[in-house]
């Protein structure tokens, strides 16, 4: 495999949720996002921001050197004020990483007829409740839908033209373990996850 790119394995342990925001009309409140062939999937950006946040987190422990996080994922003028408000303006930069959406692999990709594409999703409602009371409010039951538990594939890769970091997948791979759960709803126990670099004895 080469050094410049890597395959990200994305194993979700329950039912997850990554949506556009959009509603599924009387169906439910919240759809999951689909791409072009109708599977699930976490678009690329999310990936990158979860695990910006990650590596962030180390650097700030000062478990990765000062400018890891923006070598790798560019800098953020905002998120450097917010450390240290004295700090003068920065510009926006591009860091050495570009991420791909995770998607299901190729092989089983072809080998789920529609039906059992369908079978690929389910629905959760939750409500509030009147403390006072014990009852459900009114107006607050949400039905959103959900993917089940899959194992998806990401491409991370050196960016042409970004700082050269070669230590880029060691330092992601010790960020993975502070990444715990992807998509939205991840305070109610939805989207927990596990990532780990796909061995070469696995790449199909």
């Amino acid at each position: 495999m080469s050094e410049n790119a890597r395959i990200l394995r994305v194993a979700f342990e329950n039912y997850w949720h990554c949506g556009s925001g959009r509603a599924g009309g009387e169906d439910a409140d919240a759809v999951v996002e689909r791409d072009a062939d109708g599977f699930p999937y976490v678009p690329g950006r999310h990936l990158k921001g979860v695990l910006r946040q990650a590596v962030r987190h180390l650097e700030v422990l000062e478990v990765f050197p000062a400018g890891t996080t923006a070598d790798l994922f560019g800098a953020d003028p905002q998120e450097e004020l917010e450390l240290d408000p004295t700090a003068p303006m920065g510009e926006t930069s591009l860091g050495s990483l570009a991420f791909g959406s995770a998607r299901l692999p190729a092989a089983v990709r072809r080998s789920l007829s529609e039906e059992l594409r369908n079978q690929l999703f389910g629905y959760l409602a939750a409500t509030a409740i009147d403390e006072n009371r014990g009852v459900a409010k009114e107006r607050t039951l949400r039905r959103i839908e959900v993917a089940i538990p899959l194992e998806l594939r990401a491409r991370v890769s050196l960016r042409t033209g970004g700082p050269a970091r070669e230590d880029w997948a060691e330092l992601l791979e010790a960020a993975f373990p502070l990444v715990t759960a992807l998509g939205a709803h991840r305070s109610r126990g939805l989207g927990r996850v596990r990532l780990a670099w796909q061995r070469e004895d696995m790449a199909k």
